[in-house]
């Protein structure tokens, strides 16, 4: 059977854009609470692993949260920079 003929047979199916963010574990990160709660740990001087052992998340999940939502990096930021 032909590649094309396969795909028509399949209505369902959806392009791999459309199922980007459906694919992988739910995200944890809570763009509501983190980036304030984020904010606070840094201006008391918390470290990186204190803010990740709060969030009960990776050191790698964090880079990946603060490259993705910018308000948590700023928040971050910002909280060092008081501190």
């Amino acid at each position: 059977m032909a590649k094309r003929a396969i795909l028509e047979e399949d209505d369902d199916l959806e392009p791999i854009e459309a199922r980007k963010e459906t694919r992988g574990r739910p995200t944890k990160y809570n763009a509501q609470l983190f980036p304030g709660q984020a904010r606070r740990l840094a201006t008391r001087g918390a470290t990186q692993e204190e803010i990740v052992e709060f969030f009960g998340v990776s050191t790698s999940t964090l880079k990946v949260w603060r490259a993705r939502y910018s308000a948590l990096s700023d928040a971050i930021q910002a909280g060092n920079d008081r501190h």
